[in-house]
């Protein structure tokens, strides 16, 4: 069916993937051929959008590291069409221990004190990075501040490791990380370390979401040392 006469079309065509920076070092897209997006820039007008930190709803900030956290696909496509800052997830977890709701939260106090009270075991599953736009090993640790306030005695971490691009000795690193600070605060301990390829899956691999699950209800695995595991 036509559009009324004087009416004009508009496309919104995205790219995932295309992005724009000045520097040369390392930038293909500034390095390769691309003889229509040069005619578009050179006959249209056009602008920049901020693809990472709290211009998508990310934090802006990386701990141990400089720049803002990268955006993706699922945090930038709601952006173009929202007309505002849509919060991720993690930025409003971030925001809450910041301001410390996060340590109110109702749900968090009652499995962490109906624990303490019953003498049971509190199981924390959380993602070891800082760099997933789904989540930072500093929401764990701060869940696990949170049991040594309440005085939950018998904590384990579950923890899922890696993201795409991240190098494959990062993983040792985290772990370490939130070793230390169980060690700081006197609580948790890891009892369970499992790969993003196996937990967080999402092209339909069931062979490898059953391993997570078997993992997961079962305990399935195979047991190491904690030092061979992050080393191996």
């Amino acid at each position: 069916m036509g559009l009324p006469s004087g009416r004009s079309r508009v496309v919104l065509i995205i790219l995932d993937g295309w992005g724009e920076r000045d520097e040369r070092w390392g930038n293909l897209i500034l390095e390769a051929d691309t003889p229509v997006m040069d005619a578009l820039r050179i006959r249209h007008p056009h602008t920049r959008l901020e693809a990472a930190g709290e211009a998508v709803g990310l934090p802006d900030t990386v701990p141990g590291r400089d720049g803002k956290t990268v955006g993706n696909s699922e945090v930038g496509h709601p952006h173009l069409g929202a007309g505002r800052v849509v919060p991720s997830d993690r930025l409003r977890i971030e925001r809450a221990i910041a301001d410390g709701s996060f340590f109110r939260n109702p749900a968090f106090l009652w499995a962490m004190e109906g624990a303490r009270d019953d003498g049971t075991r509190l199981h924390l599953l959380g993602i070891i990075s800082f760099y997933s736009s789904h989540g930072s090993v500093e929401h764990l640790k701060a869940l696990l501040r949170m049991a040594a306030q309440v005085g939950t005695p018998q904590v384990y971490v579950h923890g899922m490791l890696g993201r795409r691009g991240e190098k494959p000795e990062s993983g040792a690193i985290y772990v370490q990380d939130v070793e230390a600070e169980c060690r700081r605060l006197g609580v948790g301990q890891f009892v369970s370390l499992i790969g993003r390829f196996w937990s967080l899956d999402r092209e339909g691999n069931w062979d490898r979401i059953e391993k997570s699950y078997r993992w997961l209800v079962y305990g399935e695995g195979r047991p190491v040392t904690l030092r061979r595991q992050i080393q191996g």
